[in-house]
């Protein structure tokens, strides 16, 4: 398993984007919106260099995060946002998805706010260290 880096502009990074999501027409929307995000950090892990997750970072808060579908159940997404929160002294994920929630608090995130549909969880610690 192999945990890459990429910034907000990088070439290769939109098409593994596109791969993970499969869609030509979501890859011609949004890949202009992908090059102007400035200081967005795009985490994705491989597995025998296959793309199996990713995951978005801007400002502190992770705002994206997905699993190819053949991949779920697996321990990938536990694994990348583990990678992700040591990287961090504080770290926040915003989501709808019950799947991420347990992620988080299995990984020592604390319950902090409801935003409409959004549930947000936080974590602190000095970076580095679990």
């Amino acid at each position: 398993m192999t945990i890459r880096e990429y910034a907000h502009d990088d070439l290769k990074l939109l098409d593994h984007i596109k791969q993970l999501l499969g869609s030509d027409e979501w890859y011609a929307e949004h890949k202009q919106h992908l090059t102007r995000q400035k200081g967005k950090r795009f985490y994705l892990l491989f597995e025998n260099d296959v793309l199996v997750a990713m995951c978005s970072v801007w400002r502190g808060t992770i705002l994206d995060a997905h699993t190819m579908p053949e991949f779920r159940r697996r321990g990938y997404m536990k694994s990348l946002l583990s990678y992700v929160k040591d990287h961090y002294d504080h770290l926040l994920i915003g989501t709808s998805h019950e799947a991420i929630e347990k992620v988080a608090l299995a990984l020592g995130f604390k319950y902090r706010l409801n935003r409409g549909r959004y549930r947000y969880y936080e974590i602190a610690h000095e970076k580095g260290r679990n």
